[in-house]
């Protein structure tokens, strides 16, 4: 066990190496969270204590409390972030991509588990569920960061954050399902969903209350955060594990504002007409940073200490290849049904990356005993490179999309017509 001391001393060079590729981000347009996995991959190997091998399990005993609460402060600040912009067909047009996206990559997930690999029906469940959607901690690292337009940030968002919701309820109702030996019913486990969706919108609303009583207060802003973390503990003790549903619904709740200015309100009026500042917003975003950059790290590490066989290489392709398939219908699809410009309809491709909410979610049916012992060694075997192989594309895509030409104006613009007459020149133009 390393001293006090050197303990601090590594936690504050992580959250300033954090900072560093928060910045290397906005300079040179490295995803952040891959240059944060590779120093955890680098502290896993170095050869000095308390680096190396070591350093994984000395940070065992931190875990289940550590993702639990990144889990909550991840889903708050997307609650918070949520904006749907946009008239009906705008909104629709977003859900069909989410949801066409979410379906098309389980079917890929699980056929690939269950038909490729011969894994059982419970462990195909967890992977296709688990591995159906983008991590949102990803999604939030980059997505607000890349000056992209409402609708194409807003989906990027509502995609991570509102289908991680969805991926961690069919993970727990996968394990109740094949924990009563396939018995058991989707009706009890969608009214604790329901339940626990109403308590957290209830609790909103008295805190949204609260909040304009004590607009001002110093610490404000605190207590909504300690606020989310008491919702999330309480539904996932009393609505059997529905933290994620509630602290969701509470930042939503917090988070509603009315529709603000469309981008094209936004270039009509200039830089004098700008967005407001959601102050409880940008202090959240700075906690979650601090989350964030701690486990990105320790998914780092987590990877280089369980890289596998060549096997495991394999289906860490395949998979990944799943998750591009699965997205690349609905992504060009919203590109051209919402107009976006080619370097976004390449940023929602990008958008694939696999990180924290689906390692949290396998973790936790392995631990469940839903999936067989040895199925679950393959599993363990599998998935950090996955989300290594995933991560690294996601990365390359997202480098290879900023780096796209922006549209040039004059094309934008009508041809003049044949039958104008040619603009005279003026004196001035002939001196």
């Amino acid at each position: 066990m390393a001293d006090p001391w050197v303990s601090l001393l590594i936690g504050g060079t992580i959250l300033l190496v954090g900072f560093a590729a928060y910045l290397a981000f906005q300079r040179y347009h490295i995803p952040d969270f891959f240059v944060l996995m590779v120093l955890g991959a680098v502290l896993g190997v170095v050869p000095v204590a308390p680096f190396g091998p070591g350093l994984l399990g000395s940070l065992g005993y931190l875990l289940p409390a550590f993702t639990n609460l990144t889990i909550a402060f991840i889903l708050f600040e997307g609650g918070l972030s949520l904006r749907l912009q946009g008239d009906a067909r705008t909104i629709g047009t977003m859900m069909a991509h989410i949801l066409g996206a979410v379906a098309l990559t389980m079917i890929l997930v699980w056929f690939l588990a269950a038909r490729v690999f011969g894994l059982g029906d419970a462990a195909s469940l967890v992977l296709a569920f688990a591995f159906s959607s983008p991590s949102a901690s990803i999604a939030l690292s980059f997505a607000p960061r890349m000056h992209l337009s409402d609708r194409a940030e807003g989906t990027i968002i509502l995609e991570g954050v509102l289908t991680n919701v969805v991926a961690a309820m069919g993970v727990l109702f996968a394990i109740e399902w094949y924990g009563a030996g396939g018995t058991g019913s989707a009706l009890p486990f969608a009214l604790q969903a329901a339940g626990a969706a109403a308590f957290a919108t209830a609790i909103g609303g008295v805190w949204r209350l609260v909040g304009r009583r004590l607009q001002g207060k110093e610490f404000l802003f605190i207590a909504s955060t300690g606020m989310a973390v008491v919702v999330y503990a309480a539904a996932q003790g009393i609505f059997n594990g529905n933290g994620a549903v509630a602290v969701f619904a509470f930042g939503v709740v917090l988070g509603y504002r009315p529709r603000g200015p469309t981008d094209a309100a936004l270039r009509e009026y200039g830089a004098e007409f700008r967005r407001p500042v959601d102050p409880l917003k940008n202090f959240q975003s700075e906690v979650t940073f601090a989350l964030r950059t701690f486990f990105f790290v320790y998914l780092g590490l987590l990877l280089v200490s369980q890289l596998g066989s060549l096997s495991a290489l394999i289906a860490g392709f395949a998979f990944t290849g799943a998750f591009l398939l699965g997205r690349a219908p609905t992504s060009l699809g919203i590109g051209r049904l919402l107009n976006l410009p080619r370097r976004e309809r390449r940023v929602l491709l990008a958008a694939m990356g696999r990180g924290m909410t689906d390692v949290i979610l396998i973790l936790l049916a392995l631990q469940s005993g839903a999936i067989p012992a040895a199925q679950g060694a393959f599993i363990l075997e599998i998935l950090p490179t996955t989300v290594l192989i995933s991560a690294i594309t996601c990365a390359l895509l997202l480098v290879w999309a900023d780096r796209t030409p922006p549209p040039v104006l004059a094309r934008l613009a009508p041809p003049p017509s044949p039958e104008a007459p040619a603009p005279q020149a003026s004196a001035t133009d002939l001196r």
